[in-house]
């Protein structure tokens, strides 16, 4: 099998990816869409998973003979020294660096749904994982970025959760950090244009997981299964790979050159509205469920 039949459309382009320790995470689908595209990636977890994941991955499209290849970085992105440490490690192993994908963060369990139960520490633990996380690996890498031949690129990840028409959004630490990080990604595009580097931020809306078992205990519910598939009608669950699709697309070089935009996936939810079956199909807003929007 030549290299022009196993080379896919990242082939020779490298980067780094933030996440993978969860399994059938996004960070995971993220990186098998890379690699399975021909791009060398280096992964970055504090989850020591990640480094199985990455071997595993890797193992798999060597004896398959394609080009993409993958090393993990174990460690806490909260610490700008992990983060120096995997953008060294990775030029060390690849020669330089055409993209960051910024896809840690997340909730935490028991975070307060309410503004009014919501403290200070709340507001310092989602910033610290969602903003910090993304900011500290991005800044060792923009060195690197500036200097890459073609064009490179940042994706930092959020969530719709505080997005302007998602009127139902819980967990406001939540919310203000995912707030942050978008308003970070667009301040950086803004000034890193100039040198070629591409930075968009990606609001997907709740991304199924079969083999978390949030997602377990959500499905096993029959009104709250009822609930989300009438929110994502017709177009069903929105899933990791469809999300890594976009990623790929973004950071192809044949794609068009946007930056500063953000990319929120969410079946149009937010903009016009849902399907509530349970009123006669009738189609409602979510900042006024009062008012249907016929």
């Amino acid at each position: 099998m030549t290299t022009e039949q196993t080379a896919g459309r990242m082939a020779r382009r490298c980067g780094i990816v933030s996440g993978t320790g969860r399994r059938g995470g996004t960070s995971q689908a993220v990186a098998r869409r890379l690699v399975g595209e021909g791009a060398s990636i280096t992964t970055v977890d504090h989850d020591p998973a990640a480094e199985g994941f990455a071997k595993e991955l890797q193992a798999s499209h060597q004896a398959r003979g394609m080009g993409g290849d993958i090393r993990a970085v174990i460690g806490d992105l909260r610490d700008p020294s992990t983060a120096a440490e995997a953008v060294a490690q990775h030029a060390e192993e690849f020669g330089g660096l055409d993209f960051v994908v910024n896809v840690a963060g997340g909730s935490s369990p028991g975070m307060p749904m309410t503004v009014a139960d919501t403290k200070a520490s709340h507001f310092e633990v989602m910033m610290e994982t969602n903003l910090l996380t993304a900011v500290n690996l991005t800044t060792a890498a923009l060195p690197l970025l500036r200097e890459t031949p073609d064009r490179s690129a940042v994706i930092t990840f959020g969530s719709v959760n505080g997005s302007a028409g998602w009127g139902f959004a819980l967990e406001p630490a939540y919310a203000a950090a995912n707030g942050a990080l978008a308003s970070w990604t667009l301040a950086l595009a803004a000034e890193v244009k100039r040198h070629g580097v591409l930075c968009n931020h990606i609001r997907p809306a709740s991304i199924i997981n079969p083999h978390s078992p949030t997602w377990a205990q959500r499905l096993d519910d029959p009104a709250v299964r009822h609930h989300l598939r009438a929110l994502y009608d017709p177009f069903g669950f929105i899933t990791a790979e469809q999300i890594a699709s976009l990623v790929v697309f973004l950071l192809d070089a044949l794609s068009p050159p946007i930056t500063g935009q953000e990319f929120v996936i969410d079946c149009g939810i937010g903009r016009i509205g849902t399907r509530d079956i349970r009123e006669d199909g009738r189609w409602y807003l979510p900042l006024n469920t009062d008012c249907p929007n016929e």
